[in-house]
């Protein structure tokens, strides 16, 4: 006999629907129009990886999002997940998408020679943080 697929019909918002990027599932991701299965897994692993969306535009960085599902959302949740950089390894640093492992070791270089830090702006001496960095990890850390 021949195997059926069954596809999931999603009935679609229409324009008044806006949906908080923090706390949306994929069953309410997909009822976004351009938002299919795939896309709302990938919003999803994102976010948890990131420990919480902070902007909407973030969604630019996952491949492949068209900019027309921006306007479905906002930000009315906080981020979730901070990293305490006085206290995480280097890998618990680095497995944040916006910091890498030698980000992580002069973090903790900078610590041994000078002590817990206070906040990221000490961090801007060094030529692995830009500033534009600093500003992308900030929603992301604690002291």
């Amino acid at each position: 006999a021949p195997r059926h697929r069954r596809f999931d019909w999603v009935e679609k918002f229409t324009s008044d629907t806006v949906l908080d990027l923090n706390t949306a599932d994929t069953l309410l991701l997909k009822r976004v129009p351009g938002i299919g299965s795939w896309r709302a897994r990938r919003i999803v692993e994102f976010r948890g990886h990131l420990g919480g969306y902070s902007r909407v535009n973030q969604l630019q960085e996952i491949d492949g999002m068209p900019d027309s599902v921006f306007r479905w959302f906002a930000i009315k949740t906080p981020v979730y997940k901070k990293i305490n950089l006085n206290r995480a390894t280097a890998d618990e640093m680095a497995a944040h998408p916006y910091l890498t492992y030698k980000q992580a070791r002069v973090i903790l270089r900078h610590k041994r020679l000078h002590g817990p830090l206070q906040s990221l702006s000490q961090l801007s001496l060094y030529e692995e943080f830009t500033n534009d960095q600093l500003k992308r990890i900030e929603p992301y850390v604690s002291f």
